[in-house]
C-alpha cells in the first residue's frame, strides 16, 4: 500500500476522533506523506518537525527533545554523549513551530520508536496539552501519548520505550 493510501486511511481515522483545530506536525522525511492527507482531511496546515537519528542510540528533534536508549549508551562517556548530540543538533534545520501552549497535537511519523519519542518529547516541552501519534503499525507508545492511530490491532500490553531524559547532556 503506497504511503498516501496509508495516510488517507490514518486521517478518516482521525477525522472520526472529532477534535477540535488540532495542529498537524509531520516529522521530516516519509512521514510527511502519511501528514499531508491528515491535515488536508483536518482542514489544517502542515507543519513539519525535525528529528535527526543518532545512530540507533537515540534521537535529537529539532526543538530540544532528546531521548536516549541507556542500553546502546551505556558504553559511552558523558562527554562521548553530549558530543553526539551537539553533532546531531548541528546538522538539524531550525525553524519555528506555531504556538503548542494548551493545543492538542497530532504527531505523525513512520514507527513509534526513538524518532516518535524524541519529537514528543520537543512537542510537550511546547507546550502541547495532548498528543495523539499517528503511525502505519504499531502502538508502542501507547503509555506515553494520549492517544494512539494506527492501522494494526493493538498489541498485547509492553514495556515501555527505551527513553531518558538528555536534557542534563546539554552544556
Amino acid at each position: 500500500m503506497r504511503l498516501a493510501e496509508i495516510g488517507r486511511r490514518l486521517a478518516e481515522r482521525i477525522v472520526a476522533l472529532g477534535l477540535p483545530r488540532p495542529v498537524v506536525i509531520g516529522v521530516r522525511g516519509r512521514a510527511l506523506q502519511l501528514a499531508a492527507p491528515i491535515a488536508r482531511a483536518l482542514g489544517v496546515t502542515l507543519e513539519v518537525l525535525s528529528v535527526e537519528s543518532l545512530g540507533g542510540m537515540g534521537a535529537v528533534a529539532e526543538t530540544g527533545g532528546v531521548v536516549l536508549d541507556d542500553r546502546r549508551c551505556a558504553r559511552l562517556s558523558g562527554a562521548q554523549l553530549r558530543q553526539l548530540v551537539a553533532r546531531a543538533e548541528r546538522r538539524l534545520e531550525m525553524h519555528r513551530l506555531p504556538d503548542l501552549r494548551g493545543r492538542e497535537v497530532i504527531l505523525v511519523d513512520m514507527a513509534a520508536g526513538l524518532s516518535a519519542c524524541a519529537a514528543l518529547a520537543a512537542l510537550r516541552e511546547l507546550g502541547a496539552s495532548r498528543v495523539t501519534l499517528a503511525v502505519p503499525s504499531g502502538d508502542e507508545l501507547r503509555e506515553v501519548v494520549d492517544r494512539v492511530v494506527s492501522l494494526s490491532p493493538p498489541r498485547p500490553a509492553s514495556p515501555a520505550a527505551p527513553t531518558a531524559s538528555a536534557t542534563s547532556l546539554r552544556s
